[in-house]
């Protein structure tokens, strides 16, 4: 991708595309083609101290100025109130290749800055090739570090480090938790400065979300570089909260180009649009320390790793993209972690114990380890580790666990009170849900039918155990037609002894898209046309008919009204992939239908060349023109796209 100047001197165009590596550990770098932070999650490091929590801004930037014949020009853009600092109008070009690229040109002198995240390393490395014609130039570069949650915002008064400088490398040890930054450059030169700080950094993004929108950045030092006519200059930095050093910055990104090449060559699709997804689908697969195993970050900038979003998106991000050692080892992560029935809805980012309160992460288990045989023939693993773990669930799940999950006596799964909240649609405002759906869900029990299919399939050859749960599959299948079946409406949303959810909402799809669909012919027609018909936009699925009471179709404003509008009109994209999966199932495989399919993936194909590059949002708004929120670069996005665009388009079951 190659960006020019018309785009970038658009700057409420240019501030709104952005650009994301990760390291593998739960840590990132991100910001926006032009350089500007607009988030406070944007920064050239966030490192993440216990993989893939704690995460910390370490370092913001590096502010750069170019000074030709006595003459200033920053090249740095920046926001501080109501003033943009003038970098913008000298960047010719920002390319997006393997790694971040941005051109700058003043007068004679060409300044290329280009950004290497060291994979498996809290480190960055920022490396320029500077050249003049004829100019006697120099650089002063600056770089603006810090030292908090990344949640967090830090003034001045709060960024406290002590300060050391030998052979070359700077270290700044944090006062308060001893964390250290080491910068090292092969800059000789520097200025001592004392007590400087980059003030009032603004944050457009967090400003308009209701937030705090402004902080401060320490300058430990300020580094000078002379520039000579017809001469090159390479420099480098590099930047980590490890005890390493670096002999050669350019040698270190090169091994991180390369290392991306071999990645990309792994890629089993030849279309750019499977190409993008593969390589965006990779970024998620992170470490987690507390089992040294891989794991799945649930989106970023802020999410963690999620019991539910890991579950739903394993197919796409570990089984499409050939990742079956990476997808071993994320189902052992969370078999470990299961707990009277329950897997963790969230790890905590403070590495604390996972909280539990989920009934579905559990559920969408099952699908992930069928699909995983399906994809493997792993039989022997499955049987070892993620078996039993399957077996204790349904125990669990049938006689009553925690949350007040149960199997009523219709065989169908009641969970949760008029307190909790433990289906996807989570959000909650001023502590109670948004959208309450404690009792019997529409889709936690076709993944409760799904389920017990699998675990039916899966111990066929003890015909005993094997009829047993086939036959309390059947006894599902048969509640659940006629507790959530409307008459030629589709289903209800939730269903409980005195209420029951009319809303059309787009749980119901889930009926008809998982590997044992609990509903079939008419009626999944019905739902797929009644979807189609009331929820469906360009980028997925709303999670509320338009013409129904609530509707919220902007997710915008402070915390309280986006947690509102979160799941009331707001539009999810996971969900097109079970709605893709479903309308191919029920109208058939056919050229019409796979080439109608290949439409409805169209608009979020373009998405990837305009929001965070090479990503998919989380959400976008219900109603038009669907602006990108959320999270901007959000694993089941990515995942169900690329799902079904392997398994239902082209066939690759």
């Amino acid at each position: 991708m190659k960006f020019g100047i018309d785009t970038l001197r658009d700057f409420d165009n240019s501030s709104k595309k952005e650009w994301l590596l990760t390291n593998g550990l739960g840590g990132f770098a991100a910001s926006t083609i032009i350089g500007t932070n607009t988030r406070r999650y944007h920064g050239l490091l966030i490192a993440s101290f216990n993989p893939p929590t704690e995460r910390e801004l370490i370092l913001s930037k590096l502010n750069e100025v170019l000074i030709i014949d006595g003459e200033e020009f920053p090249l740095s853009t920046d926001v501080t109130g109501d003033f943009i600092s003038g970098g913008l109008k000298y960047q010719q070009a920002f390319i997006y290749d393997l790694l971040p690229t941005f051109v700058y040109r003043i007068k004679d002198v060409t300044v290329e800055k280009k950004l290497a995240l060291i994979y498996g390393s809290n480190s960055i490395v920022i490396i320029y090739k500077i050249k003049s014609l004829k100019s006697h130039a120099k650089i002063k570069i600056a770089p603006l570090v810090n030292m908090r949650d990344y949640h967090q915002l830090n003034h001045k008064s709060q960024l406290k480090f002590e300060k050391s400088y030998s052979n070359g490398c700077l270290k700044l040890v944090d006062t308060k938790s001893g964390k250290e930054i080491n910068i090292q450059t092969n800059i000789p030169i520097y200025e001592e400065v004392k007590d400087c700080y980059f003030e009032n950094m603004t944050y457009q993004v967090e400003k308009d979300r209701g937030l705090d929108f402004s902080e401060d950045h320490y300058i430990p030092i300020i580094y000078d570089e002379l520039i000579l006519p017809g001469e090159e200059n390479n420099i480098w930095f590099y930047i980590t909260t490890e005890d390493r050093k670096c002999v050669d910055g350019f040698a270190e990104v090169l091994k991180e180009e390369e290392r991306q090449k071999k990645v990309s060559l792994e890629c089993p699709f030849s279309d750019d649009f499977s190409q993008k997804l593969f390589r965006s689908a990779l970024q998620f697969i992170t470490k987690r320390a507390t089992t040294n195993a891989k794991t799945i970050i649930a989106g970023y900038p802020w999410f963690a790793d999620w019991g539910r979003d890991t579950m739903i998106s394993f197919t796409g991000i570990t089984l499409c993209t050939g990742r079956f050692d990476d997808a071993r080892e994320i189902l052992h992560t969370f078999a470990s972690y299961e707990r009277e029935g329950l897997l963790p809805n969230t790890f905590p980012d403070d590495g604390k114990l996972p909280f539990y309160n989920t009934v579905d992460a559990s559920l969408w288990f099952f699908e992930a380890c069928y699909k995983y045989l399906k994809y493997t023939n792993d039989r022997d693993f499955l049987d070892r580790e993620l078996l039993p773990v399957l077996l204790d669930i349904v125990e669990f799940y049938r006689k009553g666990t925690l949350y007040n999950i149960y199997m009523d006596k219709d065989f169908l799964l009641s969970a949760g009170d008029v307190d909790t909240q433990l289906t996807w649609m989570d959000a909650k405002a001023d502590g109670k849900p948004v959208t309450p759906r404690y009792g019997k869900c529409v889709e936690i029990n076709a993944l409760w039918y799904n389920a017990l299919k699998i675990v039916a399939e899966l111990c066929k050859d003890k015909i005993q155990v094997a009829n047993e749960y086939e036959t309390m599959a059947n006894s599902v299948k048969d509640s659940f037609e006629k507790s959530f079946a409307k008459v030629n409406n589709g289903l209800y949303d939730v269903v409980r002894v005195d209420f029951i959810d009319e809303a059309i909402r787009p749980n119901q799809i889930i009926a008809a898209s998982l590997s044992f669909p609990v509903i079939h012919g008419e009626l999944a027609k019905t739902v797929v046309d009644i979807v189609w018909d009331k929820l469906y936009t360009p980028f997925g699925l709303s999670t509320l008919s338009e013409d129904s009471l609530g509707y919220r179709g902007i997710y915008t404003g402070g915390p309280l009204d986006r947690d509102l509008s979160y799941h009331q009109g707001t539009t999810w994209t996971w969900l097109i992939g079970h709605f893709i999966t479903a309308f191919i199932r029920v109208y058939g495989r056919s050229d019409n239908t796979i080439d109608t399919a290949k439409e409805l993936l169209k608009p979020l194909e373009d998405h990837m060349n305009e929001g965070c590059l090479l990503n998919i949002s989380e959400i976008f708004d219900g109603s038009w023109p669907h602006t990108p929120r959320g999270c901007f670069a959000q694993a089941w996005s990515v995942a169900e796209v690329l799902r079904c665009l392997c398994e239902d388009v082209r066939g690759n079951q």
